[in-house]
């Protein structure tokens, strides 16, 4: 990631400031597209091995929630720590259709919310359910920070049944 530090300057004003860092964009917003486009049409295939690829060495992916209510609400921050997660989510959930509803794109990231058709593999029960996906890309366009904003009280639900 390229930063411009500026003390003497911040968006919207003249206050000094020397932790301010304006992140410069390395993709061009047609890759931001394109790659979340990608991840998401990837991660149709229910295939870990080839979602996998998509993240960096260092890639954080967190789903916001209570962990005591939710298996699903959890981070990571370390790639055996992804890998054990996208092996668990593949053989949980099969995604069968995503619905993008709205695309923005920003600095080496963007925000993608969509109606998502899956399938809770051990229960064998299909939900829709919409949800929000915000990425960070690194300079190499890979996946450095997922945060997927997801019905994790229906994933507990769900994992209920299957027990």
């Amino acid at each position: 990631m390229v930063e411009r530090h500026n003390s003497t300057q911040r968006p919207g004003g003249s206050l000094q400031n020397p932790h301010y860092k304006e992140v410069l964009s390395i993709m061009n917003k047609e890759d931001i597209e394109d790659a979340t486009r990608a991840f998401l049409a990837k991660r149709l295939e229910n295939n870990p091995g080839t979602t996998l690829e998509f993240f960096s060495e260092n890639a954080v992916v967190h789903f916001p929630g209570s962990e005591d209510a939710s298996a699903i609400a959890s981070t990571v921050r370390t790639r055996a720590a992804l890998e054990a997660l996208i092996e668990h989510l593949f053989s949980t959930w099969r995604w069968d259709a995503v619905h993008i509803e709205s695309l923005f794109l920003g600095k080496n990231s963007s925000v993608v919310r969509y109606r998502l058709e899956a399938t809770h593999l051990p229960s064998g029960q299909a939900l829709s359910t919409e949800s929000m996906d915000e990425f960070h890309f690194d300079e190499t366009g890979q996946i450095s920070t997922l945060i997927e904003f997801v019905d994790t009280a229906k994933a507990a639900e769900l994992e209920a049944l299957a027990q």
